[in-house]
């Protein structure tokens, strides 16, 4: 051997060239951990410390036993006492021994790194018998441990002043009353889409010959849009010349089913008692049925029409025509009509525009709207072609019902009105997710311009990303809601009156959940959660493939059901914080990265991508991160701390005890690096 090799041999290692000292500054760079690890093992190990405090000064736990004074059961709770005062300290020396590998990786000192790795090896196996311990005194002090989701009782009253009568006069001085829904129709939140099938007609066809001329055009709608018409026409005598009833209302009634007789009376002459509004309101245009035995003057009203005058709109006369059309629907199921057949149809005219909607019972007596149509434009070819098509659609409705109403023979025991009132069980309500009309003025004891701009913001993003995902393929996945109201009365969480957003509650079967029930706790196991984890990327494909972000995807967000197919079916809820995409990766709204900015999905995984898909991808990172560590818990004895924190994450009694875990399994994921190696496969 020459001396030019001994010495190369016995001495340092030196790079031969730029490329090989390139690539030794490259291996310290993947050595040293980022910023963002050593914040979130700081804020782990005050965690720990709190929680040693918090033991200290608690004390051990009271027994659950019958005579308190028992020694042996005293002896009990002491053993557990400092079980869990030495699982704490335990879990505190695995992080602050975290924190020296942390240490020796910034240094880059390969000896002291062995030393520490050993060490956290070492801390996390004394956990681990330290969680052993503590499990095993738990079980002799507290022999029945619950570990299912309390729910709270959902059955609610929907708070409506049902004196009150449904005029403009009074939506102007008290505001808009009573259920209510979004602006237009991009989503039908039925099970089988039963308002659209009676209603929504089919897309106009883009073909269609201009030689078939609509009957609306004979309206004289060009005067109505230039003169500032009477609003409602007299009941006797001759009409003014230019009413909106008079101009509109007879070509409508052209399109009137076989055998249906419109009518301006009150509600209270047709026997239809007050639910929403006072049975004392005359509605612009009744239509209905003469039907032997009906109460009243033996007229049935099916259908609510609307006049307004040409200053107003359609949105502004929807939510009087909703209350009134609730009463109506209520009506029909306490004549014997089927809640899943009694779908009203609703039209308002003002002016020269139309639009249309409906009233449906939700699972049998919560009637709530749905607007089905955007205004449109009569005295326009095309808008009068498309409002045919709806009239045509509501006149096969409409004789529907009529045969509904013939072949009834014995009337059903009779329903009091205040129980259309109550919101069934199988409704879920949020509270306070809507607090502004989105038709008309509401009265607000201090007025926020601001707020309620937001809030109409977020309402019409919300809705268009609705109509969206029931495009898309993740429509069954997306639990979709059947509408708001501005006051509900939820005790006895909320004893005083609300607004709320109604879902279907998922966790019960019923008419508005036909697939069976679901439930919110974690999959436990590896192969559930393999199926979850697997339903779960499929559906963040689909919603980012409509360019369409989440946000939130935490497990208690997620509900899911066992399919007879043995394959995981789930449906997402809290679409609060969803936004779409504005670019191709897309920038986050800022009030949503002001909300985020201290969350491992923003720190670990959005500041390195920018993409804001990530946000959802980073949640399914981390459930495979836990599946690879059910892996490794089949070849070695102890539980993966990870495995452990998803079981806890099942097991925890509400939502946020299981957000609460769930952070800290996030915590653990990005600490080992996941979150940097999903990342560097996102941007490759």
């Amino acid at each position: 051997m020459s001396a030019s090799n001994t010495e190369a041999s016995s001495g340092p290692a030196v790079p031969s060239d730029a490329s090989s000292g390139s690539s030794a500054r490259d291996d310290r760079a993947a050595l040293r951990p980022s910023k963002t690890q050593h914040t979130i093992l700081v804020q782990e190990l005050r965690m720990r410390l709190g929680e040693i405090t918090k033991l200290r000064n608690f004390g051990p736990p009271r027994p659950a036993a019958e005579d308190p004074d028992d020694p042996s059961r005293r002896d009990s709770a002491m053993r557990l006492y400092h079980a869990r005062l030495r699982l704490a300290e335990a879990r505190s020396s695995a992080c602050q021994a975290s924190l020296t590998v942390y240490d020796a990786r910034v240094t880059g000192n390969r000896d002291l790194l062995g030393e520490c790795v050993a060490a956290v090896t070492a801390a996390r196996s004394k956990v681990d018998a330290c969680e052993r311990e503590e499990r095993a005194a738990s079980e002799a002090v507290f022999p029945c441990l619950a570990v299912a989701v309390v729910t709270p009782q959902r059955r609610v009253v929907l708070a409506s002043d049902v004196n009150r009568s449904a005029s403009d006069s009074t939506g102007v001085k008290k505001g808009i009353d009573g259920p209510g829904t979004f602006p237009t129709f991009l989503f039908d939140p039925t099970p089988g889409a039963r308002v659209a099938a009676a209603l929504l007609p089919c897309p106009l066809p883009p073909d269609t010959p201009d030689a078939v001329v609509p009957l609306l055009l004979d309206a004289d709608t060009a005067t109505l849009n230039m003169l500032a018409t009477a609003e409602t026409a007299a009941t006797s005598g001759a009409m003014p010349a230019h009413t909106v009833q008079h101009v509109v209302g007879k070509v409508l009634e052209k399109y009137r089913a076989l055998g249906e007789v419109f009518v301006n009376t009150t509600m209270a002459q047709c026997g239809v008692k007050s639910v929403i509004a006072s049975s004392d309101s005359r509605p612009g245009v009744m239509g209905g049925f003469s039907v032997d035995g009906a109460p009243g003057n033996g007229f049935v009203p099916c259908r609510i029409r609307e006049f307004k005058g040409s200053s107003s709109s359609c949105q502004v006369a929807l939510p009087q025509a909703f209350t009134e059309a609730a009463n109506v629907c209520a009506h029909l199921v306490q004549l014997g009509v089927r809640a899943e057949q009694a779908i009203v149809p609703v039209d308002v005219v003002a002016g020269g525009m139309i639009q249309f909607a409906a009233c449906f019972m939700a699972d049998g007596t919560l009637p709530l709207p749905l607007v089905l149509s955007e205004p449109l434009n009569i005295g326009s070819l095309r808008g009068a072609r498309v409002a045919e098509r709806y009239l045509l659609k509501a006149k096969s409705h409409m004789e529907s019902l009529m045969q509904l109403l013939l072949l009834i023979t014995t009337p059903p025991a009779p329903v009091p009105a205040e129980r259309f009132l109550l919101i069934p069980d199988s409704v879920f309500v949020k509270p306070g997710c809507i607090n502004i009309d989105t038709f008309g003025p509401v009265k607000v004891k201090e007025p926020d311009p601001y707020k309620a701009e937001k809030l109409r913001a977020w309402i019409v993003n919300m809705h268009h990303i609705f109509g969206c995902l029931y495009e898309s393929e993740a429509r069954v996945n997306v639990c979709f809601p059947l509408g708001f109201c501005l006051r509900v009365l939820l005790p006895p969480y909320h004893p005083e009156s609300c607004t709320g957003m109604f879902f279907p509650d998922l966790t019960k079967s019923s008419n508005l959940n036909p697939l069976g029930k679901y439930t919110m706790q974690a999959p436990i196991g590896r192969s559930l959660l393999f199926k979850f984890t697997a339903a779960l990327r499929t559906f963040v494909a689909a919603i980012h493939s409509v360019n369409v972000v989440h946000g939130d995807l935490y497990p208690s967000n997620i509900f899911w059901r066992l399919a007879g197919d043995g394959d995981v079916h789930i449906r997402v809820i809290d679409w609060d914080t969803a936004f779409f995409l504005r670019h191709e990766k897309g920038d986050v709204p800022s009030q949503l990265a002001e909300l985020w900015r201290h969350s491992y999905k923003w720190s670990a995984q959005y500041q390195r991508s920018h993409d804001a898909r990530d946000l959802d991808n980073f949640m399914v990172g981390v459930l495979e991160y836990v599946l690879t560590e059910y892996d490794r818990a089949a070849l070695q004895e102890q539980l993966p701390e990870a495995v452990r924190l998803w079981e806890d994450v099942a097991r925890a009694q509400d939502p946020s005890a299981s957000n609460a875990v769930f952070k800290r399994l996030q915590g653990l994921y990005v600490s080992t690096g996941g979150a940097v190696s999903f990342a560097r496969l996102s941007i490759a």
